[in-house]
This record gives structure tokens, sequence and C-alpha cells, in this order.
């Protein structure tokens, strides 16, 4: 969608462009809201609790916990495990004498079926968990509380393939619970049907504590460069460093580098198992693929050419060394799955933040998820680009979900400032997350998918073959998808973007339907005759 067109729905009045949403709401007021949401979340039914990031959503969720807690037990989700110190510690604080449980996949073994009969006895009051705690049998289960709702980690991509959101909305149907779905960048389904009054909605507005950040859009075509920053972003952080505020710096990529290039004749080092480019890893000088894991010495000298390879692009090393240069006797860390291996480690840097032995921290997707640091004064997005062409009909919404979550860690106590470096300033996207409007963007998204008739306004099921031969499997897929075109809107088949993964060749199509369960049905029946390594992903969060 082009800058134009945004402003063209702007002229006809089908969109809004706001800011109001940075505005700061008087702590009265603000208490006062959250208890009159809290008290309309304890009715039974689906609710979403919708407020930017700081708005007092877990206050809510802990004062609806208050009055259930009496009558049965509780289910409390989060996207990723590292947030279940923070929240685990947030409830114990909130009800001390309350037995709470925590149950995800980073536990031992022995540790989960601990938890289990613990829940299954009614020991356990609380539940804290990633997706899979949502099947541990809770005694007298009566609310599930999804936080952060809109987050694809709640998708399990694996077997068996479940959206856990979609479990938790079929528990409250099936055994009449209350479940609270939550965010600042609420899932655009759930959006749509809570304006729709298909489900109960809930607004928060502006921040319990501080304001929504300023944030600056830096057109990189026109700036000075020094390494992978501006000169303003280098600027920004040295104000920021001698005001004594801490900064995070958010990178999409890992490593040193995204792909190694010969300069000479163009050559590309690419995983043996994978359709991909290899990162650099300075640290341990070695050549990784992110998609397999296979990784191999780093060598220096072009195998085709005998030129020199050189490392483009930024990730989170090249990041980390470039500030211990530019900030000599700053206390610098990065934060990414290289060096976090377990749950419990991050919370050690955020403590690091806290305490003052961090004052810049490096990282990428798990620093924008549940951080509230009052001290951070600067949020900078270095390489946003990336992530707004990638060939994916969701690459908008999430691409803005993520800026908009990230621009959150800053402020929390103040007003604090954010900045995005783009060759690309004019994207809508940036325009609408740099003014903190979600329901500005999300109608406009709305608008598009209703035209392209893509989620919500249908069901889209995402169908993968994997083979080890690509003409075999382009063959069967072509046939399978031929016997369903009568009946169906498919798009494809065709190779999918990452076309060669873990050794096996991928071929993938696309139906969009009004009801999955009539397709998948007649999609089972054509599968058992044309037999093969298939995957099947319904209303998948994405589809690379």
């Amino acid at each position: 969608v082009s800058r134009g067109t945004v402003f063209s729905l702007v002229e006809k009045g089908i969109i809004e462009i706001k800011e109001d949403q940075g505005a700061v709401t008087p702590p009265e007021t603000m208490e006062k809201d959250r208890l009159m949401v809290a008290e309309s979340c304890k009715e039974v039914g689906e609710h979403l609790v919708f407020g930017p990031t700081g708005s007092g959503k877990t206050e809510v969720y802990l004062e609806v916990l208050r009055s259930y807690l009496n009558e049965g037990s509780a289910i409390y989700l989060v996207p990723e495990t590292s947030l279940t110190p923070s929240i685990i510690a947030r409830i114990k604080g909130k009800f001390p004498d309350i037995p709470v449980g925590v149950y995800h996949s980073y536990l031992t073994r022995a540790r989960r079926v601990l938890e289990w009969f613990k829940a299954v006895k009614g020991e356990t009051k609380i539940l804290v968990g990633s997706r899979s705690a949502l099947f541990v049998p809770m005694k007298d289960l009566r609310i599930i509380i999804v936080d952060e709702e809109h987050d694809e980690s709640y998708y399990q991509r694996s077997e068996p393939v479940y959206d856990a959101v979609k479990v938790a909305e079929k528990m409250g149907e099936l055994f009449g619970l209350n479940v609270i779905f939550g965010s600042a960048t609420p899932r655009l389904d759930h959006y749509a049907s809570a304006k729709k009054g298909e489900m109960k909605f809930h607004m928060l507005k502006g921040r319990a504590l501080g304001e929504l950040p300023e944030v600056e859009i830096v057109d990189m075509r026109r700036e000075e460069r020094i390494g992978s920053f501006s000169k303003t972003v280098l600027d920004e952080m040295e104000k920021t460093l001698n005001r004594r505020e801490k900064i995070l710096i958010f990178s999409r990529r890992k490593g040193f580098s995204g792909y190694v290039k010969c300069e000479e004749c163009g050559y590309v080092v690419k995983c043996k198992n994978c359709d991909v480019s290899m990162s650099y890893h300075s640290s341990k000088n070695v050549f990784k693929c992110h998609q397999c894991g296979y990784e191999i010495p780093a060598f220096g000298e072009c195998p085709v050419c005998g030129g020199r390879l050189t490392p483009f692009g930024t990730g989170t090393e090249r990041i980390e060394r470039e500030l211990v240069r530019f900030f000599p006797g700053m206390k610098i860390a990065r934060i990414d799955r290289e060096v976090i291996e377990k749950p419990h480690e991050v919370q050690r840097y955020l403590n690091g933040l806290q305490e003052g032995k961090i004052d810049i921290l490096v990282g990428t997707k798990m620093i924008t998820k549940g951080l509230d640091i009052p001290n951070i004064g600067l949020v900078c997005v270095l390489d946003v680009d990336g992530l707004l062409f990638i060939p994916d009909y969701t690459t908008n919404i999430r691409t803005f979900q993520l800026l908009v979550q990230v621009f959150g860690r800053s402020g929390r106590r103040g007003r604090g400032k954010a900045i995005i470096q783009t060759w690309n300033p004019d994207d809508p996207v940036l325009i609408f997350a740099s003014k903190h409007d979600v329901s500005g963007y999300y109608d406009l998204e709305l608008e598009r998918r209703k035209e392209l008739s893509y989620p919500p306004y249908s069901h889209l099921i995402h169908v993968i073959l994997e083979s080890s031969n690509p003409l075999a499997g382009w063959d069967l897929i072509k046939t399978v998808v031929d016997k369903l075109r009568d009946s169906y809107n498919t798009l494809g088949p065709s190779e999918h973007p990452i076309f060669k993964l873990r050794g096996l060749y991928r071929h993938h199509f696309i139906v969009k339907v009004d009801t999955p369960e009539s397709f998948l049905k007649d999609l089972q029946k054509v599968l058992k005759i044309y037999k093969g390594s298939w995957k099947i992903f319904v209303d998948p969060p994405g589809i690379v």
C-alpha cells in the first residue's frame, strides 16, 4: 500500500491517522478505567483487552483472577517461556498465599510430571506456562488468560499442529470458561470480531506510568552512515547515555552478518541442506545456517575464483562490536539464541539493565516481548526493511506488531524515544507504527484483506509437500491441486520461497475457503490416494 493510497483513504473518511494513544491518562482515571474493565471481564465469555503497551493489562488480569480463585483454578498463558518468571513474580506479589505452578517444554520430564499431578489434584490454583500448558487438566478450571495473544509463538507448526488461541476459544465454548485475550497489538481476526460485537471489547487508554515514546523515522538515503548506524542514531544514543538512561537496540538477525559474498564473482556461501545463505558468526568463526543449524569453519577465499569473501548485512554480533568501539567504557550486552540457551537466562540480562550493570542491550525478537524496565530511554530499530519485503500476505501486520511492541519498551516511567532506520520512510507500516495508531492501521489492513478475501474474511489453508526428488514432488503436488481446483479457490502450486529445507525440496499451494472442515475432509480423501510427506496448516500466522 503506497503513501498516496493511505492519504486517499484518509480524504474519503475511510481511515483516520491519529496519535492520541500517546497522551497521558491521569492516574486516578487510569485506575478507575482498569477497575471498570476488570469488572466487565469477570463475566463468563470471550473478552479482548486492548490497550497500548504499559496501560495496565496485567493488572486487569490479576484483578479478574482474584474473583475466580475462590471458585476454582486458572491457566495464564504467555507466548515465551522466558516471560514466566516475571509473570509468576507479579502473581505471587498480588496473591502471596495462592499456589502457583509453571509448565513449559524447558522443564525436566520429572518436573513436568510433578506439575501435572499437582494441577490434577487441585494443589495448583494458577498455572503459568506456554501453549502446552493448555493441555494440563486443571481441577475446577474456571478461566484462561492469553497474554500477548497476537504472538505467533502460540501457533505450533510441528506435529501436532495447533493454534493455542483457537484451542483456548474452543475450551471456553465446551466447558463454559471465561477466556480473556489481551494485547497492545491484538490478532486481526479478534480485533474484527470485537468490533462486530462477537466478543466483548475492552479498551484501555494511555499508560499507567510514563508516556508512549516519541518515534523518529530516519531516512537512510539522506543520512550519514557510520557502520551499521546513522549519525542521528549515534547522537541520540550519546544524549541518552549522558542522562544515565538505558538503550535497547533491535536487530532482526543474530550473528555478525546475514550472508557472505565474493567481491569478485558474486559467489554466496550457501547451506548444503537448505536453499538459504549462511550467516557469519564471528564469536565462533563459523558460517551457520539459521534454518537447520548446520555450520562449517569460516574461510576467507572464494572456492570459485579465489577472490575475497566479505560479510554483508547487519547482525547482533556486528552491532555489539561497533558499539564497543563507539562507546568505550559503556557496559554493552547481547541477547539472542546464540547466548541464551535456557529461558531463565533472559532474566539475568533484564536484572542487569535494572541494576545498572548493562547500559546498552542488543537483541533479536526476544527483547520485544514483555520487558517492563523503567529506565529505558531509547529504543533503536536498525534493519526493519528486511522485514517489510518478505513474500507473505502477513508481512505488513507482523512487522507493524513487532514495531509497536518494541517501541513500547521505551518510556515506561517518562517520555522516552524510539528511532527507526529505513530506506523506505514513506511505508504506511512505519507511518502508522510511529504514531502508535493500532486501530488506524488495523482498519486499513482489514480493508485490504476484505478486497482480496484473505483472513479474517476467509480461512486460509496452507499445504506443503516435502520430497527428496524435486521433479517427482512437483508432479505429485500438481496432480493433487488439479483434483481440487474445480471445487476450491486454489493459489499455486509453486516452489516454496525456501525451496530446499533440511535436505528436502518443498512445493506448496494455498486454498481460501469459508469452512475449512469440509475442505480438509476432501483434501484427506485425495491425499490418501496421492501419498507423500504433506504438511497442512489452517490459518497460520505466516506462510514463509
